[in-house]
């Protein structure tokens, strides 16, 4: 059976597989519980405010300001400490995202993701 919704909480709900489509292109496609442990969120905070765009190490999304930042990566549960090591911050929040929190991050990827002017969003 098909089933098409813009309401992903929904689809999450129902659905087995699932094809994730923006202006007629597949962005994601394949067994749900698949694609949700394929993802991470985890909110990261830092010494010191991130001087770059936090990007690599499977960054899809990367929202935040100062020393706290909020990562939706491709990577399961134990690549959390190695991003977070790699980027020389400690992990404070790690779960598994929404089905719309990972079609927006890989929808909206190639947006900025941090300021120019060493991240402390002036």
């Amino acid at each position: 059976m098909l089933f098409s919704s813009h309401l992903l909480d929904e689809v999450e709900r129902v659905s087995d597989i699932v094809a994730m489509i923006h202006h007629g292109k597949v962005v994601l496609c394949g067994p749900l519980d698949e694609i949700k442990s394929a993802h991470r969120r985890v909110v990261l905070h830092f010494e010191e405010a991130p001087a770059r765009r936090l990007e690599g190490h499977g960054i899809i999304s990367a929202k935040g300001s100062g020393r706290e930042w909020t990562l939706l990566y491709d990577g399961g549960a134990q690549a959390a400490q190695a991003v977070a090591a790699a980027l020389g911050a400690r992990v404070v929040e790690d779960c598994v995202p929404s089905l719309e929190e990972i079609f927006l991050a890989r929808v909206f990827r190639d947006r900025p993701s941090a300021p120019e002017n060493g991240g402390n969003g002036k």
